[in-house]
């Protein structure tokens, strides 16, 4: 599989989960880039988030030859109350519960917003959806940052603190190598997935 996170929008900077910006003239730049590097790949099939900025770039990689299947448990965690909020707003509005955010994150929620046990079941369940669907060459899945750190924390082992320390920019992608196995989790991850 190919996880992709999508290119630029135009809510940057801002707190934006399952709000729906379109993407940027900067996005517009990077789609060029990113088809560019994933030519090398025989892509059979595209899955993305519903989310415009998600959609846009799948459309974009998938072209006129492969459709693009769209998966809303692809989506970002729910921001609730933050969504669209700068750090700097949201400080301002409530100091002690960002104080407190920071501090628990990422298990505390935002106000109203989905908490991260319930964003990780949706994760898993959206993965295991499409690696069953699996049909040889490579699967694009194109989706967001905290979808991808989420997925990689739980394909490693790692506790849910881990989540900052990996590495996911806009319009990056990673190769992930997964294997079926018995147990809880049918697939597992091997090796560690390149990030490019």
């Amino acid at each position: 599989m190919l996880l992709v996170r999508h290119v630029h929008t135009e809510m940057a900077g801002r707190f934006c989960g399952h709000s729906d910006p379109a993407i940027s003239t900067e996005g517009q730049g990077q789609l060029v880039s990113l088809c560019q590097s994933l030519q090398q790949y025989r892509v059979k099939q595209v899955f993305s988030s519903d989310l415009r900025r998600a959609r846009q770039t799948a459309e974009a990689i998938a072209g006129a030859t492969l459709p693009v299947q769209l998966v809303p448990d692809l989506r970002e965690i729910d921001f609730g109350r933050w969504e669209g909020l700068s750090w700097a707003e949201i400080v301002q509005r409530d100091r002690e519960f960002a104080g407190r955010w920071v501090s628990a994150y990422p298990r505390l929620g935002a106000p109203e917003g989905e908490d991260f046990a319930t964003f990780s079941a949706r994760v898993m369940r959206a993965f295991h959806q499409i690696a069953d669907q699996w049909q040889g060459g490579w699967t694009v899945i194109v989706t967001h940052g905290g979808f991808i750190r989420a997925l990689l924390l739980e394909l490693l082992g790692q506790p849910p603190e881990s989540l900052g320390s990996i590495p996911c920019d806009l319009a990056s992608f990673r190769e992930l190598h997964c294997r079926k196995v018995s147990g809880s989790y049918p697939w597992m991850l091997t090796p560690e997935p390149e990030v490019n």
